[in-house]
């Protein structure tokens, strides 16, 4: 009898779920039993983004990109981005993007270490980490920053508690320190649960909860954590084999 696949538990908003599973490799995609059940939506703040004539802007997440360009700003200036993914998005929406860093840490120090030619605004979430806007005030560019959505919490949905209360191992990659603390809060069977980490800091806020196993990725963008995962679900058939061998 073949052996049941892991299940791997996307808890991404919905649209970026969607396109990380559809990039998975096709072998390690087949290996898996897909369940999407977000525990974070993105919701737009409408409030107008009035960008002075000079000023350039910071994205952190493509989720910025997005909304900016639903709220009407258009591109043509420049962008700085953490990450390839949001600078990719960035350049298709029409902004001189550059990737800094992919981490915010990152991008603060790189800009912390050229001149300030411009004014600069970072388009974020309500939810950020890495206080940009004092540190590179601090540095000496003029700064400020525009919340444009919201990244609003979910329970998690009855698939998801479906595939939690199932005998298959269950894969869940959870992509920031606040969802990996919600997902802890929500979830009480853990023995089952193999947690994919994109970061030290995001893992380290599973605080009480015990999952059979975490991997954290080696750096903290979607490239890495696809090798994360495969490394995960490499291990859980390992394990199998060794059981079934018994």
């Amino acid at each position: 009898m073949a052996r049941p696949r892991p299940v791997l538990l996307m808890t991404r908003p919905r649209a970026a779920s969607d396109r990380f599973v559809a990039d998975l490799p096709a072998a390690l995609r087949a290996r898996l039993e897909v369940v999407i059940a977000p525990l974070v939506e993105i919701r737009p703040i409408s409030t107008p983004i009035d960008l002075a004539p000079d000023e350039a802007v910071i994205f952190t997440s493509s989720n910025a990109v997005t909304i900016a360009a639903a709220l009407g700003v258009t591109g043509g200036r420049p962008a700085f981005c953490v990450g390839q993914a949001t600078s990719a998005a960035a350049r298709v929406a029409g902004w001189q993007a550059e990737c800094v860093g992919e981490t915010a840490e990152a991008l603060v120090a790189t800009l912390s270490k050229r001149h300030p030619d411009h004014p600069l605004c970072h388009l974020r979430g309500a939810h950020t980490r890495g206080n940009i806007v004092a540190r590179l005030r601090e540095a000496g560019w003029a700064m400020r920053d525009q919340v444009i959505y919201e990244q609003v919490l979910l329970p998690l949905a009855p698939q998801g508690q479906t595939a939690l209360a199932g005998d298959h191992p269950v894969i869940v990659p959870l992509f920031s320190p606040r969802i990996v603390r919600h997902f802890a809060g929500l979830t009480m069977a853990a023995q089952a649960v193999h947690v994919v980490a994109i970061s030290a800091a995001a893992a380290a806020e599973l605080q009480d909860f015990r999952p059979a196993s975490v991997t954290v990725s080696q750096k903290p963008d979607a490239c890495h954590m696809v090798r994360a995962i495969e490394t995960c679900a490499d291990r859980l058939t390992r394990v199998e084999g060794d059981r079934g061998a018994q």
